[in-house]
């Protein structure tokens, strides 16, 4: 007995040894050169089924529809401009004063783009585009303004829908798209910005491609807009291009405003990551993977690059995306989070406050007649006794799916009319709310949660 209670240290000791070495054949980073075909695989990663634990019917929640308000600031406009014509017909008694050219009148009959509608960080104010209008709707009072308007002479303008809110909504940005009309009969993209104090509306970039929604600085008032990327100062109403030569997208903001990340794209097929320094104006080179590799975030505990890569369609080989993570301040080898499949593709959605969960869409068996798409939580944290990977709902239409996260960090998320929170260290899902259309969360503010058709 006492020669067995004499080897339990050793036993022990190797134990330890060998569950270090399993999780560190987990947690490998594979070298960049490997992506697939290769004897250095992503560990297999079986997705745990998560059903629902529970209908809550007595939820928290106070569910704000902005339907009405958002129709009803259309319904006003078009009765201010009704009032105002009829005083212009009075005061030149002139027929011709029916028409209007000023850039705020709005048009009658216009249809709301719900899918424009985007709550500012202080969940107060919501903008949004109808056809030839963008309004600022007040939620809390539900007062409301047009701030632009289209030529009503020009058909070929019209909106896009990436509205970007800066971090204190002091300033907003919109798009317009306008088709065949500059660089050899190609569309034009320009994004302009507007201060909502003045109402002061400036054009501050042009494109030929369509544009990611610009991205604010979390501490200055600077804004990142892409193809290609230039960094705009609000206050010196001046742009910066951060590189010269091939093109560059996809602009990200590091935590403390100091770098961005973003893409140079040499051609259709391969696309590196590249960091920039604001304070030195140093262009560094983060991968060398030879296929479109697109920054997603920099996170900041520890300080990570998330990155998507894209495998261009060959042949019968359909088009794929698979995840991973990348250090910021070097070249260096990449950690994946989903497995090179031929068959399957992992696409990026959102991310927990704590920078723990990662939300993408899974699709399996692509190009065939079983091809399928779930939504699926990874765990960033690859530690031997974590769970790696759970499916939290079949997909029928991806696009119909609006992810938001609670204060608490758990995961609020709609899919076909159905609204359900999921809580990652309980590993439950709860059923919130069904309804019979399809909607849209924009955003959730304490117990509040704001929403939309869709």
């Amino acid at each position: 007995m006492n020669r067995f209670r004499s080897g339990i240290p050793f036993l022990t000791a190797l134990l330890i040894v060998f569950f270090a070495a399993i999780n560190y054949v987990v947690t490998e980073r594979t070298p960049d050169e490997v992506l697939e075909d290769q004897s250095w695989p992503v560990p297999e990663m079986e997705c745990t089924e998560i059903n629902v634990s529970s209908f809550s019917s007595e939820s928290t929640f106070q569910w704000v529809h902005l339907q009405s308000l958002c129709e009803k600031a259309v319904e006003d406009a078009n009765q201010a401009y009704s009032t105002g014509a009829e005083q212009a017909m009075e005061q030149e008694k002139e027929t011709e004063q029916k028409r209007t050219t000023a850039s705020k009148e709005p048009k009658k009959d216009d249809t709301i783009i719900w899918s424009s509608l985007q709550l500012n960080n202080q969940k107060n104010q919501v903008a949004f585009y109808t056809q030839k209008r963008l309004y600022l709707l007040d939620v809390t009072t539900g007062s409301s303004k047009v701030l632009h308007s289209l030529s009503e002479d020009d058909k070929s303008v019209q909106y896009v829908p990436t509205i970007s809110w800066s971090p204190q909504g002091e300033y907003l940005t919109f798009t317009l798209l306008k088709e065949n009309q500059r660089w050899n009969g190609h569309d034009s993209y320009s994004i302009h910005l507007v201060d909502l104090k003045t109402e002061e509306i400036l054009l501050i970039h042009q494109s030929t491609r369509a544009p990611d929604k610009p991205s604010w600085s979390p501490k200055d008032p600077i804004v990142a807009l892409d193809s290609p990327v230039i960094l705009y100062d609000v206050e010196k109403q001046q742009g910066t291009p951060v590189i010269s030569g091939y093109q560059t997208r996809h602009p990200r903001w590091s935590p403390e405003g100091n770098h961005i990340i973003f893409i140079q794209e040499t051609s259709s097929t391969r696309g590196e990551t590249f960091r920039y320094s604001l304070d030195t104006r140093e262009v560094m080179q983060i991968t060398t993977l030879n296929r479109v590799t697109s920054p997603l975030l920099w996170l900041q505990t520890p300080p990570t690059i998330l990155l998507e890569v894209e495998t261009k369609r060959s042949g019968s080989r359909p088009e794929r995306h698979h995840i991973g993570e990348a250090r910021p301040h070097t070249e260096s080898s990449i950690r994946w989070l989903s497995p090179f499949d031929r068959n399957e593709s992992n696409r990026f959605l959102s991310i927990s406050p704590n920078e723990r969960y990662l939300i993408v869409q899974k699709t399996t068996n692509l190009g065939t007649a079983d091809e399928k798409s779930h939504l699926i939580a990874l765990n960033r944290d690859l530690s031997f006794y974590r769970w790696r990977c759970v499916t939290l709902a079949p997909l029928e239409d991806p696009s119909t799916v609006t992810l938001h996260w609670t204060a608490d960090g758990r995961l609020l998320y709609s899919t076909e009319g159905e609204v359900f929170l999921f809580d990652f260290e309980q590993l439950t899902k709860e059923k919130l709310e069904e309804k019979e259309e399809a909607f849209q969360i924009l955003g959730i503010d304490n117990q509040i949660i704001y929403y939309s058709p869709l």
